[in-house]
């Protein structure tokens, strides 16, 4: 690759392919920034296009080798153009905001799902992260467009099952085989009813007076609530060890004091994750390729907890080992 000047700032050029085709890259940090090591160099991906997300990996990887750190589509849900044409066929009065929702819930792991668990095959093929550049739910009018059902779509956005989708869309994220590192919901304030779509997870801040009305009057910005890493307050953690298989692939977890060693016996893919007693990530530790006898520690793992139980589980193919420590 080479630097060609055009952007005519010394952080922003562009890049052309040595191979004089019409491939563009934009060059954003000088080299001196580049090498750092607090840079995290991400290559964006279209979601719904997961074979071109193979592309990009090969092009950065094999042709440029240079590779990257992280990839990141977007993590949208739902309804498809046959809901449309069904709902536009109806009278208007009788599509409703529970029929918008189940038609979104019963395509999701044909679309939204199975485009994020394709998606994130590449990253794991690479070794790097998988990370939402942004996401959440995209139900809005057919094409932006103006029909009687748009106020059932609209409706939907505060039903309490919009909710359940969410945490659908969250699972999906937090499966093993995605491991999603960070998840950008998009977006905190909006317009409810609008064609142009119902971004805003509240319609406005007043909202946020009474919280216990979240289920009610923002369901979306309820599932944020719930599903987000909490910010968390010093602890500690006593000594605890596990050694358990998984996958055929015996896995050795010592806990002492604020931080842990995993040590795989063979080779693979390992990723371990902090669990809270309700299910949800309490944190993502580790997610990468060990070598047959390697031991990786993680020191401080534990610094920040809340006080409580957590679980350790230690995951590679389709086996797991789990273990709970009490954080103090």
């Amino acid at each position: 690759m080479t630097i060609t000047g055009e952007g005519g700032h010394r952080w922003i050029d562009v890049v052309r392919s040595t191979r004089g085709n019409h491939i563009r890259n934009i060059r954003i940090l000088p080299e001196a920034v580049a090498d750092s090591s607090r840079l995290v160099r991400v290559a964006t991906a279209q979601h719904g296009w997961h074979s071109n997300t193979g592309r990009i990996m090969a092009y950065l990887f094999d042709d440029d080798g240079n590779g990257c750190d992280a990839v990141s589509p977007a993590g949208y849900f739902n309804f498809e153009e046959a809901d449309h044409n069904r709902w536009n066929a109806m009278d208007a009065a009788s599509v409703t905001p529970e029929m918008v929702i189940a038609a979104v819930d019963a395509k999701y792991d044909e679309t939204s799902g199975l485009w994020t668990r394709e998606s994130a095959k590449y990253a794991n093929q690479y070794g790097v992260d998988y990370c939402v550049y942004e996401g959440g739910q995209h139900m809005q009018p057919w094409m932006q467009g103006e029909y009687g059902y748009n106020q059932a779509v609209w409706d939907a956005q505060i039903h309490p099952a919009m909710y359940d989708l969410y945490m659908k869309n969250f699972a999906c994220h937090t499966e093993a085989a995605v491991g999603c590192d960070l998840f950008v919901a998009f977006s905190y304030i909006g317009e409810r009813e609008s064609r142009w779509g119902s971004w805003g997870h509240l319609e406005n801040l007043q909202q946020l007076a009474d919280m216990s009305q979240m289920m009610t009057v923002a369901p979306k910005y309820q599932a944020l609530l719930d599903a987000n890493t909490p910010k968390r307050a010093l602890g500690t953690s006593g000594p605890y060890v596990m050694s358990a298989g998984c996958a055929g692939r015996p896995v050795s977890l010592t806990v002492a004091g604020a931080g842990f060693s995993v040590r795989s016996s063979t080779a693979g893919r390992m990723t371990v994750r902090l669990f809270g007693l309700d299910g949800r990530v309490v944190a993502m530790v580790f997610r990468g390729n060990m070598k047959a006898g390697e031991t990786r520690t993680f020191n401080r793992a534990f610094d920040g907890l809340r006080c409580g139980t957590v679980v350790v589980r230690a995951e590679c193919g389709s086996g797991s080992a789990e273990e709970k420590f009490v954080v103090r």
